[in-house]
């Protein structure tokens, strides 16, 4: 039904479309952050990395100072991954 949904909603303005993403193993991406499902149905986030991505800095991050990346994390972590991040 949700891509029945889609597709009405593709089909009101030509220039108008929307994506959809579907949550796979309890875990969906959105705007750099990973939210995931817990156990007991609470939802967690930590920053999000494509599955192909090496631990590969890009110049910018290189040029970033450290302070500037726990500041990231610290904005897109939550308590129990934030640890692990930093």
């Amino acid at each position: 039904m949700l891509q029945e949904f889609q597709k009405h909603l593709n089909g009101i303005h030509e220039n108008i479309k929307f994506t959809m993403k579907i949550e796979q193993n309890g875990a969906l991406s959105f705007l750099n952050v990973l939210v995931t499902r817990r156990l007991d149905g609470t939802l967690g986030h930590t920053i999000h990395r494509k599955p192909t991505r090496a631990e590969i800095l890009t110049p910018r991050q290189v040029l970033a100072p450290p302070s500037a990346l726990v500041r990231r994390a610290r904005k897109l972590c939550d308590a129990e991954s934030l640890r692990e991040e930093l």
